[in-house]
């Protein structure tokens, strides 16, 4: 309090206006929100009656929302766009200029499913023949695709859509767009 016996008198009423102006807008700003000071009485409207006044017909004692006037609300709130409450549902799906509307068949519509992804085509049979592993990563490997002659491939090269990434001295691994083979020789190097 040391601090406030420094002040200037245009200092302190400037502090008094302060927070004056704080307290009303913190009132106006209640009020806004639909907060009252307690003991001040409501001007409510009949349509802002809390649902816990109203009375229910079918229970005379009963205080709670009554169900035919909620849910003729409900209702109400949900055929209206609250967006744009102009705006009303198409009379019709929206066609582009030039199409013709489809004939309207005399029984509901029946909706297909979409037709299924198109099959995968079946990987080709792939067979080592041999390998080279050399250092670095390095090699290459003979590989039978399909009955074809064997076909020598070195590390990063493609055969039948597939790219040879690596090489040791029992398997090949080929890599697809979303497959990965690993070839394992048949018979065991001597």
């Amino acid at each position: 309090m040391r601090a406030l016996r420094d002040w200037t008198v245009g200092n302190r009423a400037a502090l008094v206006l302060f927070l004056a102006s704080c307290g009303v807008g913190a009132v106006v700003a209640l009020r806004a929100a639909g907060i009252r000071p307690a003991g001040e009485p409501s001007a409510a409207r009949p349509d802002e009656i809390p649902a816990a006044a109203v009375e229910s017909p079918a229970d005379p004692g009963a205080v709670g929302p009554d169900p035919v006037v909620l849910n003729g609300r409900v209702r109400e709130t949900v055929s209206r766009n609250p967006f744009r409450p102009e705006r009303a549902r198409a009379a019709g799906r929206y066609r582009l200029p030039g199409t013709e509307a489809p004939a309207v068949p005399d029984a509901a519509p029946v909706f297909e499913a979409p037709p299924p992804p198109p099959m995968r085509p079946p990987l080709p049979d792939f067979r080592l023949v041999g390998t080279v592993s050399l250092e670095g990563g390095r090699g290459l490997a003979a590989i039978q695709v399909s009955g074809a002659p064997p076909r020598v491939v070195n590390v990063g090269d493609s055969l039948a859509g597939f790219r040879l990434e690596s090489v040791t001295p029992t398997e090949a691994r080929l890599r697809g767009q979303d497959t990965t083979l690993v070839i394992r020789s048949s018979s065991p190097v001597p």
